[in-house]
This record gives structure tokens, sequence and C-alpha cells, in this order.
């Protein structure tokens, strides 16, 4: 059995993290640290606020829930970069006991709230106008109270550059949520490509792929292919190829059975999905890539030249009846098979 005890940040910094440590060493029971990064340092990494530069910074941290009068004294006195841990609704408190501690009131300010998230939103101010920028940018106590921000105050050049180094909150599609309706199967590739523009995918499959329910239509077609029924076989999608496909090793073929065949693909997708299976299409839209985009090139049905005058048409139940109607108005029989 294997057991994950997760912690804000690093366990190191974690008061209960070594006290369970403690019991499991107690217990026999064997376990491993993954060192992390703290929140007060991955924070305003991820808000585009380095906390050094080359000058070197001294860089003190402090926990304004739990910081003494003594404390916010000392820190108001240095004239280092200084990272607050606080809440929405204290952060502007604790601006103040740092201006009341010395601070210069123009001294720059950075507020991040939901750091690393696709929720974060970062505010820059001073310490003397973070609660005017609050007010003006209508920034509310969240009805539960107590979210957490990290504060970073302080001047060095790297800071006063941050529109130009907050990566993670300029991707072009940041804090969108983007519906995915593709199969269970096919969404991961298009949401991990959505996550890295910054994207929130929501994956709802609004189709399923499965068997026909009537396999008999398939097997027919599938022995035409290798008894010289067909001239063409047109593939509208990926899975259309992967049912093809299936049923070719169900009966032990593979792609040798398309010699002599020519092979149409809707698309590049398509067209790769066959050339996997070892086959290279003989027809590619070279305009759009539809149904449409397939006529466009399709050749009219000459009896001089095409043998056979039949197409095979593996598809959806759910696709549309263009391709179909296009191929017979060329003059070809369509053996459109779900």
């Amino acid at each position: 059995r294997r057991v994950v005890r997760a912690v804000t940040g690093d366990p190191g910094l974690d008061g209960n993290a070594a006290e369970e440590m403690l019991v499991c060493a107690t217990a026999g029971i064997p376990f491993e640290v993954v060192p992390g990064v703290a929140t007060a340092v991955g924070v305003p990494a991820y808000a585009g606020v380095p906390l050094r530069d080359k000058q070197g910074a001294d860089v003190r941290f402090v926990d304004a829930k739990t910081a003494s009068a003594r404390c916010w004294s000392e820190v108001g006195a240095s004239d280092g970069i200084l990272v607050v841990s606080a809440t929405l609704e204290t952060v502007s408190a604790a601006a103040a006991e740092l201006v009341s501690a010395g601070r210069k009131p123009d001294t720059p300010l950075t507020v991040t709230v939901a750091g690393t998230t696709t929720r974060q939103r970062t505010w820059s101010a001073t310490l003397g106008t973070i609660a005017q920028v609050f007010k003006q940018g209508k920034v509310l106590p969240s009805p539960e109270g107590g979210r957490p921000v990290i504060a970073v105050v302080g001047e060095h050049s790297a800071a006063a550059r941050r529109e130009d180094l907050a990566w993670f909150e300029s991707k072009p599609l940041f804090g969108w949520r983007v519906l995915v309706p593709r199969t269970k199967e096919q969404a991961a590739s298009l949401s991990d490509q959505l996550r890295s523009y910054g994207a929130v995918p929501h994956e709802v499959p609004t189709i399923a792929v499965e068997p026909p329910r009537t396999p008999q239509q398939m097997e027919r077609a599938v022995k035409g292919l290798v008894t010289g029924r067909y001239e063409w076989i047109a593939f509208t999608s990926v899975n259309a190829v992967k049912a093809v496909r299936e049923k070719f090793e169900e009966y032990g073929l593979d792609a040798r059975a398309f010699a002599g065949i020519k092979v149409a693909a809707v698309g590049e997708q398509t067209a790769a999905a066959l050339v996997e299976f070892g086959v290279k299409p003989d027809l590619v839209p070279s305009g759009e890539q539809s149904a449409a985009g397939l006529l466009e090139d399709w050749p009219p049905y000459d009896p001089v030249f095409d043998p056979i005058d039949r197409v095979f048409l593996p598809r959806a139940d759910i696709a549309t009846e263009t391709l179909v109607a296009g191929l017979i108005e060329l003059g070809w029989e369509v053996d459109d098979v779900t």
C-alpha cells in the first residue's frame, strides 16, 4: 500500500510533516520525502517577480498571520526584498504596518492571489496605494474569507519590469475554460495543447466510437476489398481507419490487402493514421480538409480507365451525406458502411 501526504510548499518547512515522519519511523514504516518549492518562492516565480537580481539583494520572508510588532519594525527598517504571506483581506493592513515601521510609501509592491493556478491574478502598486488599487479594481473579500496571497515588497530592476517577465498570466488563453467535446481517447492531445496555452480544458465526450450493431455489412465490405469489389476506399476520419484496421486484424489481414485499390483520406490526420497502418493515400484534398474538399479533387468515373465503378465508404452514423451524394453525382456507386 502506498500513502501520499501532500503539504503546501516544501515538507521541510511544514511542522506537522516532521512529527508524522517520527511516528512512521517509530512504527517501522518506511517513508520517502520529496522536496518541493515553498509557496513564498514559487508564487513570485509564476508572477514574473524574481526575488533576486545580479546585485543579490537581501530577501526576507514574513508570515503576516504570526508577525509581531517587533518583526514589522525589523523588516520595516531594512531596505531588502520582503516576501509577505498574507490574505487578500489583510495585505493592505500589512502594507500599512510596513509604512509605520519606516518603509517609504512609494516602495513597489506586487500582490498575487491563487498563485500557480489558472485563476492567478497579480496587482502591481506601492505600499501607499495598494488599498486604493484594490478599491478601484473592486477586489472584494471572498465570502469564506482568508484568500491567501503572496506580496513582494522592494525595489529592484527585475521586479520593476514585471510586465515583461509575467510569462504565466500572459499566455494567450490564460484562464479560459474550454469545452472539449471529443471522444475520451482523442481529447488528451487537444487538452494538453490547450493547457500549454494557459486554458483549462473540460473534457465532455459528446460522441462515442462503438462497433456497428450489425457487423455483417462491414464484414462483407472488408471481404469485398480483398476480392476486388472496389476501385476506391475513402476514409473520412481517423476513427474510420481504426475501425477498418481492427476488422483487418480480426481476419488476420494487413495493409497488403489494399493492393490495387486507390485510397483517399479526408485530411492530413486521417492520412497520417493510414501511413501508420502502412498505406500511403493516393488522394488527400489539396484545399479544404473536409468531405467537400475531397469531392473537389475526386475524379469522375471513367469507364475506360476505371474497371470498377464502386467506392467503399466506411463512416460514422452521424457523418453527413455530402460525400455519398457527391460521389454518386460523379458517376460512382457507393457502399456506404456504418
